[in-house]
């Protein structure tokens, strides 16, 4: 571990691939090697949002509690890193001892649920029939709010809102949401929707240019929530997709050698 800590640089992100049945689902959904993420500060510490809210914590308590196998840091490409202590300051102000998005993490899952399975006949109609009376009641408890936070929105909202603050695209995360296996393509390929009839939503069309993606349009929901931000449905398989992203290095800990199925080991 001491090679990994050398590499890393405020503001990196740090992307983690697990033990545990949940965190093979996250990334089997996710279409991603990775089910969780972190963002480093410095002096061994990152922030995350785990079970618990927006915390702060040593690398090693968060691979220990994670049982992470192996870890990987991306940097963003051209970052000031005279600038990156913003990113921090900017968990600080607004994120710091936030709740964890359960809400989110179980919507997510019952969206990708229906996308992924194939089942065909009556059981698969069924199968989408319950899962979407679970969204629908997910999402009369919905926040979309900054209160609760899943871990890959942490750190999107982090980077976008010092991409707003500094009027500097250099911090904007540019994510091909087109690849996302929680949006879908209309036949033109020219309109992006969400996968899901919870409720009705406008479509937003593609924005092929880099500094404007899509991800800060707004979708109007129908009934109780008016509105929710695409930001709330990042994942960390979006973030490895990331266009201006790019992977420093990965590396194995203590729990890898118990980890018999990992894909990135035989990758």
């Amino acid at each position: 571990m001491d090679n990994f800590k050398k590499q890393l640089k405020q503001g990196d992100i740090i992307m983690h691939h697990a033990h545990g049945w949940l965190s093979s689902i996250i990334r089997n959904f996710d279409q991603s090697h990775y089910n969780h993420c972190s963002i480093y500060d410095k002096d061994d510490f990152l922030y995350e949002s785990v079970n618990g809210g927006v915390k702060r914590k040593k690398i090693q308590e968060s691979i220990s509690t994670q049982k992470t196998a192996l870890i990987s840091i991306f940097r963003l490409e051209g970052i000031p890193q005279e600038k990156t202590h913003l990113l921090i300051n900017n968990i600080e102000e607004k994120y710091r001892e936030n709740s964890y998005a359960y809400s989110q993490v179980l919507l997510l899952a019952s969206l990708l649920l229906k996308r992924k399975h194939n089942i065909k006949g009556v059981l698969g109609k069924c199968i989408n029939l319950l899962a979407l009376g679970f969204e629908k009641t997910i999402m009369l408890f919905f926040d979309r709010s900054d209160k609760n936070l899943m871990c890959s929105e942490l750190i999107y909202r982090t980077y976008m809102d010092v991409c707003h603050q500094e009027k500097n695209k250099i911090f904007s995360l540019d994510i091909p949401l087109e690849c996302s296996p929680i949006f879908e393509l209309e036949s033109d390929a020219n309109k992006l929707k969400f996968p899901c009839d919870i409720n009705k939503l406008n479509e937003i069309k593609l924005n092929k240019t880099k500094e404007n993606r899509s991800l800060k349009k707004t979708f109007n929901f129908s009934g109780k929530l008016k509105k929710a931000k695409l930001y709330n449905f990042i994942t960390p398989g979006d973030l490895v997709r990331c266009l201006n992203l790019y992977e420093i290095a990965t590396y194995k800990t203590e729990y890898t050698r118990n980890f018999t199925k990992c894909e990135i080991c035989k990758s």
